[in-house]
């Protein structure tokens, strides 16, 4: 159980080869690369090529954007879980022939995009222009002259109804010698023409402040034309900015189709960027490059043969020194492997500690399924996870859940057989009470105080294997004096308390382990206190926290209170569905309720069971032996996201 044994790899050979030697590597995917540049004992130059690494970076930048695009201009109907293609080395070589042409697509998208967002700003500026002008298109003159040297015209807006009245009113009155004209109007705005005078041009001009005028802005281009000049114009103007955008989105709509060919020109620099990533953290003296990492013992002869035989470089293995902390890397049966990304949401074990998977796969399986709790809902989510594996063929930590939840599926199965639920009390409700779903031990809803006694000896048994694995620790560590000390004394003091409650001469016996255990616990649980009266009293003090054991065990009670749940809403959505009978009305009323109801206990009783499951490991079973802190073992391997190349 403990995590995959590791082994410094160091490789040195001509910077000729450096290129090649990391290609192998990511071909490989087994060495993890150290950066030497941090290290200030090695008196070798770190060789990073930043520009090199900015520009493949940009690249992959402006190619998934160029992907994002491409999907939006070309919508692809994508299945609900993103699955990798499988292309052939031909195929990836094909793409890598036409990358000149590729670049240009992308350049069109980028640049395209880039003019029509422009020529749509240049299209909403005309229309406004255009609703502008169009209330006086029928003036027959320039609206940006201003009349002649003997008389001065404006035109603009007055507000509408009474303050335009009252104006034409005021104007005829103090200059009877000028002119004004309302060429249409609304309830708002009336849209005017005033001349007078050069003489009363000042007096008018303050009038019109006072009535609240707006002159109209006339842009230059407008000059020496009519309105209805003006705005055919600008119509034919927008025709051609139009049909310019349709010839620009065609083009775009074109290049766009090149996104297959994107996304494996991306993985191809993606996975170059990794490999430029490594070359920065390789160090060089003089024409000699230097690569220093860990690769896992099992496999390191395997990838020193097939450096050495390749190119001329000197490899050297070694095993990790005291105290040097190296990558973690979890190697598990199939059986076990799913449940590692339940162990990675919570920490990846450190170095010098057990994988804990091989522990929590059973407990989990066991736990998961008593909670959920229903052979029916058991079979739907056998049923889903396997079309999601098999069939959606999901990847990475979707695939190891769908997994863990598969093999879950089937304790919930074994859980209905033994209390007897199948949608709840589905086959009661269905037969009319004729039959029932046969139950091998009991029912929980009928029995309740021993489901609760099954779940506090399930929460128990998790406990006292979460102690064993740090007694485990501790002598893998040749800390044997430690183990039985800090174990073996808990041991003695839970289980002779449990013993105690039995009566008897169990309980006599009982008793006696009981206080042994609890003495062990105040003599030697502050071992490293010198000074005696401190160390009873910090041993007093951490007899304390048998209280914490009681706490654990009695979080296990939530399996007991998860079971119930899901058995009562399920008989629930049964009672509602038979409300009407299974007359003509009554059953296809029934099939709607159950695929409703069902469906959404099922969701949440799935949800519920593998949150409280989780928390059972994290808290209650991690907090008694894992420490994690660990660093995940990331070699050198393809970054690829969209593709794999097979074959």
């Amino acid at each position: 159980m403990p995590v995959v044994r590791m082994k410094r790899i160091t490789a040195a050979g001509p910077m000729s080869v450096r290129s090649g030697v990391l290609r192998a590597l990511q071909s490989l995917g087994a060495v993890e690369v150290e950066d030497l540049g941090l290290r200030a004992d090695t008196g070798l130059e770190p060789d990073r090529p930043d520009p090199v690494l900015r520009e493949t970076s940009l690249r992959i930048d402006r190619l998934a954007a160029a992907i994002s695009l491409s999907l939006k201009i070309r919508p692809v109907k994508k299945p609900m879980f993103t699955l990798k293609r499988r292309i052939s080395a031909a195929e990836a070589d094909a793409v890598a022939a036409r990358e000149a042409e590729l670049w240009q697509a992308v350049e069109i998208l980028e640049r395209n995009t880039e003019r029509i967002a422009s020529d749509k700003g240049r299209l909403a500026r005309l229309r406004a222009a255009t609703d502008l002008l169009r209330p006086w298109s029928g003036v027959a003159m320039d609206l940006t002259d201003e009349g002649t040297g003997r008389v001065h015209v404006w035109f603009g807006t007055l507000p509408g109804g009474d303050p335009c009245r009252d104006f034409e009113a005021q104007l005829a009155e103090r200059h009877p010698e000028s002119h004004f004209e309302v060429f249409s109007q609304d309830e708002e705005v009336a849209r005017v023409a005033v001349a007078v005078l050069r003489e009363e041009e000042e007096d008018v001009r303050s009038l019109l402040k006072r009535h609240g005028f707006a002159r109209l802005s006339v842009p230059l281009q407008g000059r020496g034309r009519t309105p209805a000049e003006w705005i055919a114009a600008l119509e034919e103007e927008r025709k051609g900015i139009q049909d310019g955008i349709e010839a620009l989105e065609k083009e775009r709509h074109e290049a766009a189709g090149e996104v297959p060919s994107f996304e494996i020109l991306l993985d191809g620099r993606t996975d170059l960027l990794a490999r430029l990533q490594a070359e920065a953290r390789v160090g060089r003296a003089g024409g000699v490059f230097v690569l220093s990492g860990w690769v896992p013992a099992p496999i390191a002869a395997t990838v020193e043969s097939a450096l050495q035989g390749a190119f001329p470089v000197a490899v050297e293995l070694r095993d990790p020194e005291p105290g040097e902390e190296f990558p973690v890397l979890l190697r598990n049966r199939a059986l076990v492997r799913p449940y590692e990304v339940v162990t990675r949401m919570f920490s990846t074990p450190n170095a010098g500690e057990i994988d804990p998977n091989p522990l929590v796969a059973p407990y989990f399986f066991l736990l998961f399924g008593l909670m959920l709790g229903d052979a029916g809902y058991g079979l739907l989510l056998a049923a889903g996870c396997a079309l999601l594996v098999w069939g959606v063929k999901v990847q990475g930590n979707m695939r190891q859940m769908c997994l863990f939840m598969f093999q879950g599926s089937f304790a919930a199965i074994g859980s209905g057989l033994l209390f007897g639920s199948f949608f709840g009390d589905f086959v009661s409700v269905v037969s009319s009470g004729r039959a029932a779903f046969p139950k091998i031990w009991f029912d929980p809803l009928l029995d309740p105080v021993k489901m609760m006694i099954v779940a506090m000896a399930i929460g128990v048994v998790h406990v006292f294997t979460g102690l064993a694995a740090k007694a485990y620790i501790l002598i893998l560590r040749g800390k044997w004096l430690d183990a039985v000390l800090d174990v073996l004394p808990w041991y003695l003091t839970l289980i002779g308390l449990g013993l105690l409650a039995l009566g008897g001469v169990v309980g006599t016996v009982g008793t006696v382990m009981a206080l042994v255990g609890a003495g062990m616990v105040i003599l030697f649980s502050a071992r490293d206190s010198k000074r005696f009266l401190l160390r009873i009293g910090k041993g007093l003090y951490n007899l304390y926290g048998i209280t914490g054991y009681f706490s654990d065990i009695l979080s296990y009670s939530r399996i007991l209170a998860l079971a119930l749940a899901g058995s009562v809403i399920a008989m629930v959505v049964n009672m509602m569905g038979s409300i009407a009978g299974f007359s003509w009305i009554g059953v296809p009323l029934f099939i709607l309720v159950a695929l409703a109801g069902h469906g959404l206990n099922l969701a949440l009783s799935t949800l519920g069971a593998y949150v409280h499951t989780s928390r059972l490991t994290y808290v209650e079973f991690f907090g008694k032996f894992f420490e994690g802190g660990g660093r995940p073992f990331e070699p050198l391997a393809g970054k690829r996201k969209h593709t794999d190349i097979v074959g």
